[in-house]
């Protein structure tokens, strides 16, 4: 076993070398490209002049030439020199990302301007910003054009020619690189390597626990740096956040309301918009000039706000109770969100230790990456604004309810909690309270408890049947009823209807009064948490791009921060093991034959049936990827049942040596693939 580690090793390090110099060669040699086609001797730096160049709709102020609305000319006379590289300095109006330049020249094989060269100039990376020139001898004469819009504004600070690009850069890149590899070769060493990864989990458990433990460690400093550095971003300041008198909604709001006594809000509506024929029309609100609560309900002439309360009674009235402060939404978003990262890793190895004991700890751990890289919760530690309160407090019940619900031993072996399926009730039904939309899961608990009525009977064979299901439906159902009742009640008491959340009253992007049903928007976010295919693309890092796409939708339907690049991945692309559903039948036929329609039906619709719902229900809303953590980890918790279970019952050692690699190869991707998505989002300069 040692001498296969050693080989595995020297083969890692050899492949490792080998793709570090192929990554480094590209880096040099191509996407270096501007600065080895300068390195022949005969190009000449130059920074042209912009004071005496001619213009056209551009006007000169003392840091550079102004652009005008509409078509600009920028020309340059008697340069005489070859010319390998344009390098263009600007500055751009916030909301103005880039604009298309068209690069006109003459050299020694034409005396008319020829107009070959299209550029699109970008503000934010100046580096980038260099034009690879393949011209014939001296340069006489040079033109820059553009057409701006009415809202671009463009300020060109600078032109120069045959300008490298800065070896600093290249060097920093080239470490990047090699940190990157390394990276990955451990991992892959670790993973696969070792003799400890190739045991099977019930004769590594502690092992296996420890290195979950420290995976969920690293996965929560990972979580808890995104939300610092977006503290940093806004400019909020640690201490003052927890000493603030000011808050949103959810931080203030709500809570003003509660300690004064009534559900709707402190702060009554103008006598505009109550005048008003149709308040929730969101453009005639905007013509109309006056202020309003923007993404509140407005109902028989109070605000209201329609998020869940689950989290101002767990943390934010509290807090305001004892200390006379505000609780801030960034730490109570990461707080929620670190909970429901420890909760989920709880849950990730009760399903090991009931079903899968024999599979490999390097496979397990992989398993492990996969669920908590692919969550989708990283988007609400890395955007805390009020609606991430909802999705990470809603995320942090629902994993801790399931966790409890499986600890609670009602299916698999083990004798039955009653205290653990209360408790798991309990999580579950207060999911509710913190986000309406988790109420599917509730239901697909009631599957397990009605499931586990059997074995809670077999168990108290001595005791009186009704005796035991009433103990049972006692522990399971009455934390739902209390949290049902108090959440119907709070309905009622702001919308006159038990039932009803209040979200159509809402002053946001649309007018959900009167919005219709189509199925087109259903499809789209199908298309867009699901199947939705990055593109590799050599031009920016991380070297993926992905848009969401409307399929020429004739209507209106909100995307939440369109513009930003990997807004949408299909979860199919960020994890790749959900294609094992394409053989969830030949799984199932693993299964004994009598427990296949409990194990199709629990697995199909807590996994499946109830993530598909959700993303049924935001067709209203619209689409935004902080919804991922609805979904996400379901859907991958589906899949890799379906995918360990065919792993156990190969009888192919060598079908099992390529399922290793296809794991081990699916983990890296999966790191590589949310890591991109969340850097995107993370660059984001604009929330809708």
């Amino acid at each position: 076993m040692k001498f296969r580690e050693n080989k595995f090793l020297k083969s890692l390090i050899l492949i490792s070398a080998i793709i570090f110099a192929f990554l480094f060669v590209i880096e040099v040699f191509v996407m270096n490209f501007t600065s080895l086609h300068l390195i022949s001797g005969k190009y000449e730096t130059l920074e042209l002049d912009l004071e005496t160049a001619g213009w056209s709709n551009v006007y000169l102020d003392e840091d550079g030439l102004i652009l005008g609305r509409g078509p600009t000319a920028i020309k340059f006379r008697g340069i005489n020199m070859p010319v390998g590289a344009i390098t263009i300095e600007a500055e751009m109006s916030e909301g103005c990302d880039d604009a298309n330049l068209l690069v006109s020249f003459t050299d020694e094989t034409v005396s008319e301007y020829r107009r070959v060269i299209r550029y699109t100039l970008k503000e934010k990376k100046k580096t980038d910003n260099i034009i690879v020139c393949n011209l014939s001898g001296n340069v006489d004469k040079l033109m820059i054009e553009t057409t701006l819009n009415s809202d671009q504004d463009i300020k060109i600070t600078g032109v120069t020619l045959n300008k490298p690009r800065d070896n600093t850069e290249m060097a920093v890149i080239v470490l990047m690189t090699f940190a990157a590899v390394a990276f990955v070769a451990v991992l892959v060493y670790t993973l696969a390597g070792t003799k400890a990864s190739l045991d099977p989990f019930e004769k590594r458990r502690r092992f296996c626990t420890n290195a979950a433990v420290v995976i969920t460690v690293c996965i929560m400093i990972f979580a808890t740096s995104l939300s610092i550095l977006y503290t940093t971003k806004e400019g909020v300041v640690c201490y003052d956040s927890f000493t603030s008198l000011e808050g949103n909604q959810i931080t203030k709001e709500i809570v003003d309301a509660f300690i004064n006594g009534q559900v709707n809000l402190l702060q009554e509506p103008s006598e505009e918009l109550l005048a008003m024929e149709n308040p929730y029309d969101s453009i005639a609100r905007g013509q109309a000039g006056f202020s309003y609560l923007w993404d509140h309900c407005l109902y028989n002439g109070k605000y209201y706000s329609y998020y869940g309360i689950g989290p101002v009674l767990a943390l934010f009235l509290p807090y305001r109770l004892v200390t006379g402060f505000y609780f801030p939404s960034v730490w109570a978003t990461l707080l929620f969100s670190l909970i429901g990262i420890v909760c989920l890793t709880k849950l990730y190895l009760l399903i090991i230790e009931k079903w899968f004991k024999k599979l490999p700890v390097g496979i397990t751990l992989m398993g492990l990456i996969t669920m908590q890289m692919a969550s989708g919760i990283f988007f609400s530690a890395a955007r805390p604004l009020f609606y991430e309160i909802a999705i990470s407090s809603g995320f942090a019940c629902v994993t801790a309810g399931a966790a409890l619900l499986l600890s609670s031993n009602i299916i698999g072996e083990g004798k039955i909690s009653y205290w653990k399926l209360c408790l798991s009730s309990v999580f579950l039904g207060y999911a509710v309270l913190c986000r309406p939309t988790l109420a599917v899961y509730c239901i697909a608990a009631l599957l397990f408890i009605a499931v586990g009525i059997k074995k809670a009977i077999a168990e108290k064979e001595n005791q009186s049947k009704f005796k035991t299901i009433l103990k049972y439906g006692a522990a399971s159902l009455i934390p739902f009823a209390v949290l049902g009742i108090i959440q119907m009640t709070y309905n009622y008491l702001r919308f006159d209807n038990p039932l009803d959340f209040g979200i159509q009253y809402s002053l946001t992007i649309n007018d959900f009064t009167h919005a219709e049903f189509h199925w087109k928007f259903v499809l789209l976010n199908m298309y867009g948490y699901l199947f939705n295919m990055p593109r590799i693309t050599a031009s920016d890092f991380p070297f993926l791009e992905s848009s969401f796409e409307y399929f020429d939708l004739n209507g209106y339907m909100f995307v939440d921060a369109v513009s930003t690049n990997l807004i949408s991945v299909g979860i199919i692309y960020r994890a790749l093991p959900m294609f094992s559903y394409l053989f969830a039948g030949k799984a199932l036929k693993q299964v004994e034959k009598k427990k296949r329609p409990v194990v199709a039906t629990l697995i199909g619709a807590t996994c499946v049936l109830m993530p598909l719902i959700i993303i049924f229900s935001s067709w209203e809303s619209g689409y935004s990827v902080r919804y991922n953590a609805d979904i996400s980890w379901p859907l991958i918790t589906g899949a890799l049942l379906i995918a360990f279970t065919l792993y156990n019952n190969c009888q192919s050692e060598s079908v099992k040596k390529i399922l290793k690699y296809v794991f081990l190869v699916s983990t890296v991707l999966c790191i590589y693939v949310n890591a991109a998505q969340i850097y995107s989002f993370m660059g984001m300069t604009t929330y809708l």
